[in-house]
């Protein structure tokens, strides 16, 4: 998704036609007299993308968006964590049926291996 992103807005900002460009459609009449949704088109050298809905094109970016930011920002916490108590802390997932009472957004956390178990850190 990222690099459609960075694809339609190479070809929105800085067009090389033929090869590589965008088009971007307004509501339209189409001769069987319903109306065709806005649309994007993004054609960027040798990558071909769909035309797809706008509207469908924003709804998986305002859901992708904040999950790859998340990721972003809990790899550079996890970088940079220091030896808690001589063990060594990583950077886990934690599923949504393990995510405390109250807590449903956490999407990280630290952990430490202990043994063959792994203990939670918070």
């Amino acid at each position: 998704m990222l690099k459609y992103v960075r694809d339609s807005r190479n070809r929105l900002e800085h067009p090389n036609p033929p090869a590589m460009h965008a088009n971007i459609s307004d509501f339209a009449l189409r001769p069987d007299g319903m109306i065709m949704r806005p649309y994007i088109e993004v054609l960027s050298g040798h990558d071909r993308y769909p035309k797809r809905d706008i509207s469908a094109v924003m709804s998986e970016l305002a859901e992708v968006l904040p999950q790859i930011f998340e990721g972003v920002v809990a790899s550079l916490c996890a970088k940079h964590a220091g030896p808690v108590g001589g063990l060594e802390p990583f950077l886990t997932r934690v599923e949504p049926e393990h995510r405390a009472r109250g807590k449903k957004y956490v999407q990280f956390c630290y952990g430490v291996k202990i043994g063959d178990e792994i203990v939670r850190l918070g």
